[in-house]
């Protein structure tokens, strides 16, 4: 335990992969067994640091046809930009019963593909279950 600075590190030198229940079998053990885990860092190592690879793609990528991107993240984007208001494009509701409702990123024309802005409209469930699919 003393040489690693990771549960995956000791699962690795005991010739298991760290997966499925290894992980929670060796920290069961820990403690009964009264090992020192002070050193162990875990994945700190990567606090603070910058990976290239994890970059966004920048949102303006995705506002045209033919790019495929899932409606959650377009959503979740889209509103982080202020470039669709919190509620229903059709009625207004942004809320039901004193709760914030989870609106509906709706295609205007059908195409999941079309993702040029003018196409794109936040629905209440409501409104989106009356949309022709």
């Amino acid at each position: 335990m003393a040489a690693e600075q990771s549960i995956a590190g000791v699962i690795r030198r005991l010739g298991y992969r760290p997966s499925g229940g290894a992980h929670t079998f060796v920290k069961g053990h820990i403690a009964p067994l009264g090992l020192d885990t002070s050193h162990v860092v875990g994945q700190r190592w990567a606090a603070g640091r910058e990976f290239p690879g994890r970059r966004e793609r920048p949102l303006q990528s995705y506002l045209r046809k033919g790019v495929a991107v899932s409606r959650w993240n377009l959503r979740r984007r889209l509103l982080a930009a202020d470039l669709l208001q919190n509620r229903c494009a059709e009625c207004g509701i942004h809320e039901w019963h004193g709760r914030e409702l989870t609106l509906h990123l709706d295609h205007i024309d059908g195409d999941p593909m079309n993702n040029e802005l003018s196409n794109l409209r936040l629905l209440c469930p409501n409104c989106h279950s009356l949309t022709a699919a």
